[in-house]
């Protein structure tokens, strides 16, 4: 596991959509423990049935380094969860990029934060 946190892994999703998907946490996509890059992709009609509904992201530290997300021209749309109906940010917040455009719509946070929710 070590090494495995020893190396840059990076994931990267672009141009691509996520629709009608269901999970405990990110209904659309979980992503834990990676810097990952989000560009020109739609996050439609997911559920779940704890926290965020379009996108689950869980930064990791290691050896004082945090892993950061990145987004930037993505469709977060119809998605529901307890909490953040839209993308749930846990352990870090989302990274710098040259612009950060993302269309936030008709999102339910039932409990809180319809489309976005970071927690340190």
């Amino acid at each position: 596991m070590e090494d495995l946190l020893k190396q840059n892994n990076v994931i990267i999703i672009s141009k691509s959509s996520f629709t009608s998907n269901s999970a405990k946490v990110g209904g659309g996509l979980s992503i834990i423990g990676l810097e990952a890059l989000i560009i020109h992709s739609e996050f439609t009609d997911n559920y779940a049935s704890l926290m965020g509904g379009a996108l689950y992201y869980k930064s990791v530290t290691y050896k004082s380094v945090s892993t950061t997300l990145n987004i930037a021209d993505n469709t977060v749309e119809g998605n529901v969860a307890q909490l953040a109906g839209g993308m749930f940010i846990s352990g870090g917040s989302i990274g710098n990029v040259s612009s950060i455009e993302v269309f936030f719509s008709n999102n339910d946070g039932q409990l809180r934060g319809d489309n976005l929710e970071e927690y340190p």
